[in-house]
């Protein structure tokens, strides 16, 4: 049995990687699955992003019909719709180059996701 387990681990976590995680999306971002599509995260600088709603192939970018909540503990960014992307920017007191985390929820084409967790600073996992 503990094998079995331990095997259902190691394909459900190729599958995740599979999915692009481990390595920057197609604007250079960081990509995260929460659901039915993408969401890549893009620093910009210690208090900005961009992000970037997009479909199972990472490509499709879409805004219209969309929405997003990023928050840093309690701390919501103010985040504006850009023609392909979102703009979110944080007060002057984070700095996302800092240990934390950032909560990101998404809704893509009026496709709800389920809320996603990046550990900061961004940082990709090594491919092997």
């Amino acid at each position: 049995m503990r094998n079995i387990v331990i095997g259902l681990l190691l394909l459900v976590t190729n599958q995740v990687m599979a999915h692009g995680e481990d390595k920057p999306g197609p604007n250079g971002g960081k990509i995260t699955m929460p659901g039915a599509f993408h969401v890549e995260l893009v620093p910009v600088d210690a208090r900005q992003l961009k992000i970037y709603l997009l479909d199972v192939d990472f490509k499709n970018r879409a805004v219209k019909r969309s929405s997003l909540k990023v928050t840093h503990g309690s701390v919501v960014a103010k985040c504006k719709e850009k023609s392909e992307h979102f703009v979110c920017d944080f007060p002057a007191q984070i700095d996302l180059n800092q240990s934390g985390e950032l909560k990101v929820t998404a809704t893509r084409d009026q496709q709800k996701g389920n809320p996603v967790n990046y550990a900061l600073p961004i940082k990709f996992e090594k491919s092997h």
